[in-house]
């Protein structure tokens, strides 16, 4: 497991989920995911074996990630924005596919496009 504090040195920490049995593959990641960069309630999609494998960095005033992530969507519900705060969340899309949809939108990013979500919007993103 990575450690993630905020610190005064720029270096990120790599996570992977490849150690972890397959079985709990997906749920180390929710972990790392719901602690680290944005609460959601998420779900692996289809039958393959889940992998992660990406790189964060905690700063005290930003958080980011980067890196491949298995087939998976995440639900904001209204719960989980409840406990969060009025920060903006940006995702880019590196490659493949990625939705997002809102109370008012859906919208499929093309690799190298860009989508802010405010995190007290209810909404899912999924990358298929």
């Amino acid at each position: 497991m990575i450690l993630l504090a905020p610190s005064d040195q720029f270096q990120d920490g790599p996570f992977s989920t490849a150690q972890a049995a397959n079985a709990e593959r997906f749920a180390l990641w929710a972990r790392v995911l719901n602690k680290w960069l944005l609460d959601a309630r998420g779900r692996p999609l289809g039958n393959e074996t889940f992998q992660a494998s990406v790189r964060l960095r905690v700063l005290p005033e930003i958080r980011f990630g980067w890196g491949a992530i298995g087939a998976s969507v995440y639900d904001r519900t209204r719960d989980v924005i409840a406990q969060d705060n009025d920060d903006l969340f940006l995702f880019l899309n590196l490659g493949g596919r990625f939705v997002a949809e809102g109370p008012n939108h859906e919208i499929e990013l093309a690799p190298g496009q860009g989508y802010l979500m405010g995190c007290a919007e209810i909404g899912s993103h999924a990358s298929p």
